[in-house]
């Protein structure tokens, strides 16, 4: 550490050596004069003349403050500077005590650090869209074949197919959830929901897979609503995960148990198995990211160790909390999650009620317009809207699709985002410049799923944004559905 101590005027009154070793200059040539004329002026930084001013005359310190210089002697160098006023040595009843700390490699780290974040986060949003390309018409294309073909031995594959890809997809929000959990860019969009009908849903989406291991499922609601507030999304992939987790480390023909109750003024969620279990010092590093409860080579589960992450990370946003009990291995686990809950006369008639696809009524027939540059997504989505009724046309890139849409008369536009030469956002701002389609209903449909990509979509015109593969009973309800606002 480099101490220098200065009068009333900021000369160097005297200094320890590592001042003199660290900054190439002597005694004689640095005692008496002010701090900002030694060497090459390198100390005349205005706002340190400032911060030096207030320690004397409002005996205000000042810690961490940063001057990057190129020093005559010793290269460019960043410097870490703390000021004090302290007592006098007799002839002077002021002093200020000055430390200089040389921190450019701490400096030079932490940004080498932060860049590789960067990098790695630009990284993840890359792999996913290159991997949410190809999944989407595989998506479309399952539910199509599985319309046309009746045959059980058909059906069977399709089902496989079909729950490998979601598999796959689960994969991919895992890997960008914690992306965005540990850059704190991770939203919520909080509303009262019922809690009960929330499980409910979510246990009857998990079925299938829990149907494929055999297993026995048990649930133990409440009959009344349990109201929590937070992301309904989120919160339902709170529920799927462990459930996915308890299907996946129970052997087949396993039992399931799922039970809610309100607790001392919380919502407790227990998903509760007899598979394989949890030794007792992985309990709470269970959480961590890719940490396995199976890291052999012969594990069935798979999976990246994300999973109990990204709902460790969701339910402390929600300020809630969950605990991992096993009473060893081969002896099952049980994850309790603790929410706070909230009296019905708060929620009234604003809880989000959770709706399946079944419930909603069919809308009109329109016309739609897909603009996308890859083939096999846009076609397979033609296919889609024209099963579903309506008339469909596409484009593969923005002044196809300006030209079209003329004729055409789109009512709703399925646009990618990374076409060609023009993208989607200006391919939305001009459509939505001209006032034929200031009424038109226009979807973002990307495999960029993150904050700043919905921002950005948002601010070109967009009414809605969708990340690919979107759920095929969302694709079919909103082209019936949706609308953009009039007069827009």
């Amino acid at each position: 550490m480099t101490l220098v101590v200065l009068d009333s005027h900021l000369r160097v009154l005297r200094a320890n050596q590592a001042f003199y070793t660290n900054f190439k200059v002597r005694p004689e040539d640095t005692a008496g004069l002010p701090l900002y004329e030694i060497g090459n002026r390198e100390w005349n930084v205005p706002v340190l003349r400032d911060q030096l001013e207030a320690v004397l005359t409002n005996s205000d310190p000042f810690t961490e403050a940063e001057v990057a210089h190129d020093f005559p002697m010793i290269g460019s160098r960043v410097m870490n500077l703390s000021a004090r006023k302290i007592s006098g040595d007799g002839l002077r009843s002021e002093l200020i005590l000055l430390a200089i700390e040389d921190v450019t490699e701490q400096r030079a780290k932490t940004n080498s650090l932060r860049e590789g974040s960067r990098r790695k986060d630009e990284f993840l949003a890359m792999l996913a869209h290159e991997l949410r390309n190809p999944l989407t018409p595989i998506t479309h294309a399952i539910h199509l074949l599985r319309r046309a073909d009746t045959d059980a031995a058909s059906m069977k594959l399709h089902e496989m197919i079909e729950r490998q890809t979601t598999r796959l997809v689960r994969l991919v929000d895992e890997l960008l959830d914690v992306a965005r959990i540990g850059r704190g860019m991770l939203e919520l969009k909080r509303e009262y929901v019922d809690l009960t009908a929330l499980v409910r849903h979510a246990t009857e989406a998990s079925r299938a897979r829990i149907k494929q291991r055999r297993h026995v499922l048990s649930l133990a609601l409440p009959k009344a609503a349990l109201h929590v507030e937070g992301d309904s999304v989120r919160l339902e992939q709170v529920i799927a995960n462990l459930l996915e987790n308890a299907a996946k480390y129970t052997e087949p023909g396993g039992r399931i148990a799922v039970t809610l109750a309100r607790q001392n003024g919380e919502a407790v969620l227990s998903v509760r198995d007899n598979g394989i279990g949890i030794a007792p010092e992985m309990l709470k590093e269970i959480f961590d990211p890719f940490t396995q409860v199976d890291s052999s080579l012969a594990r069935s589960g798979g999976g990246l160790g994300l999973g109990l992450t990204v709902v460790g990370r969701v339910l402390e946003l929600h300020g809630g909390r969950i605990e991992a009990r096993s009473a060893g291995l081969s002896q099952g686990s049980e994850f309790v999650v603790r929410l706070p809950a909230i009296l019905p006369k708060e929620t009234a008639q604003s809880a989000l009620r959770i709706e399946t696809p079944a419930a909603m009524v069919p809308g009109r027939k329109r016309r739609v317009l897909i603009v996308d540059d890859n083939a096999d997504s846009a076609e397979s989505m033609a296919l889609l809207a024209r099963l579903w009724g309506h008339e469909a046309v596409i484009a593969r890139d923005g002044p196809q699709a300006l030209a079209l849409a003329k004729d055409f008369r789109p009512e709703t536009a399925l646009l990618d985002i990374g076409l060609p030469g023009m993208d989607g956002y200006e391919l939305a701002r001009q459509l939505r410049q001209d006032a034929r389609f200031r009424d038109l209903h226009l979807v973002a449909m990307t495999g960029y799923g993150r904050a700043e990509d919905r921002a950005a979509a948002r601010d070109a015109g967009f009414d809605v944004h969708l990340t690919k593969p979107a759920a095929i009973d969302e694709l079919q309800q909103l082209l019936a559905h949706g609308a953009a606002q009039p007069g827009r």
